[in-house]
């Protein structure tokens, strides 16, 4: 019907583009970053369960989602710490380069992160509304330690690798986390939607259940983007010197 939103099925995730798609590398999660020159670190905090994504590059340059972690949130007040200390244990072996939890409700638990992980290795990320503005690149403050993403176009970008086979997950189809991982890709839902007042169709991210790893894997991804690019932007300079002896002539590698 006219004005009904309808679900974008090329921006659908399917059974296929997880599991005709995991690593050839590892069969089971990685249990510290060994092996891998990066790790990110991606965090939904619930009020049930918290849902980390450890994300990895490998030896031959490949990026590999190496570890999904589900962490109890106990609401006795008297343990209400516990959570952020579990995350933190776990994180622990992965010594991540870079972490992006959500800040929501949870920004003292960005803090401790901070706290326990570094200024600059750490940032809370704000998520604005579900239709674009066409903010595809996100703003980070290293004065807030906080990042702020377009939640569309990131969802977008991500679904994009996953479809091209550019994430891998490790070789087990049965591993309950790796389903847990498929379903909640399954639960987004991108539409095109009819604007009232333009009657222009845009489109508009929504979910039918629960997204936790679906989000937090965008946070691992985009976490992931900003310190590879960063290397790269580095290694352009570091390769090329200035000759004092030659007029200033560069040379480089």
């Amino acid at each position: 019907m006219l004005g009904e939103p309808y679900q974008d099925l090329s921006m659908a995730v399917f059974d296929n583009d997880v599991l005709d798609n995991l690593s050839d590398s590892i069969v089971q999660p990685a249990k510290d970053r060994d092996g891998y020159s990066k790790i990110a670190v991606g965090i939904d905090w619930g009020t049930h369960e918290n849902h980390i994504v450890v994300m990895g590059i490998n030896s031959l340059g490949e990026t590999e989602i190496i570890k999904l972690i589900r962490i109890n949130v106990d609401n006795n007040y008297n343990n209400i710490n516990g959570d952020i200390n579990r995350t933190i244990v776990e994180l622990m072996p992965y010594h991540p380069d870079i972490i992006l939890a959500d800040l929501g409700f949870s920004g003292t638990k960005v803090d401790r992160l901070i706290k326990e992980f570094g200024r600059g290795r750490v940032y809370g990320v704000k998520v604005n509304p579900a239709r674009s503005k066409g903010e595809i690149m996100p703003t980070f403050s290293d004065v807030k330690n906080e990042v702020t993403i377009d939640k569309l176009s990131n969802n977008l970008f991500f679904i994009n690798q996953l479809k091209s086979g550019n994430i891998k997950l490790w070789n087990n189809p049965k591993d309950a986390e790796v389903l847990r991982f498929l379903e909640h890709w399954k639960n987004v839902v991108i539409r095109d939607v009819e604007d009232e007042d333009t009657k222009q169709i845009y489109k508009e991210i929504t979910r039918k259940g629960a997204d936790h790893y679906a989000q937090s894997s965008v946070y691992a991804l985009l976490a992931m983007r900003k310190i590879v690019e960063e290397q790269n932007s580095e290694r352009q300079f570091s390769y090329t010197d200035i000759d004092n002896s030659n007029s200033g002539r560069y040379t480089g590698f």
